[in-house]
């Protein structure tokens, strides 16, 4: 049972990280196909008006709440950390 309860959080993580993968090709200036998950966002265009745009993403795509305090580079700063941050908002 556990090693299916696994499967299913891998499987969850990569879906969450395509999309964010997907989203970010679309928004970012100079984003390409090999950013890394734990490469800084800030590199590839991410800036004060982009994030506006991502939380509302997050909170759209994901039914999450996302407050002030939650507003930190190791939530929001990379792909990993998005993917993280969703998670445990919605776990």
């Amino acid at each position: 049972e556990q090693w299916d309860r696994t499967m299913m959080d891998n499987a969850a993580t990569a879906q969450i990280r395509t999309k964010f993968h997907e989203y970010f090709s679309q928004w970012l200036p100079a984003w390409s196909d090999s950013v890394g998950d734990t490469e800084p966002l800030d590199k590839y265009g991410l800036d004060s008006t982009e994030m506006v745009n991502l939380i509302l993403y997050l909170e759209e795509t994901f039914q999450i709440e996302v407050n002030d305090n939650d507003l930190t580079f190791v939530n929001l700063g990379t792909i990993d950390g998005l993917t993280k941050f969703v998670i445990r908002k919605t776990a």
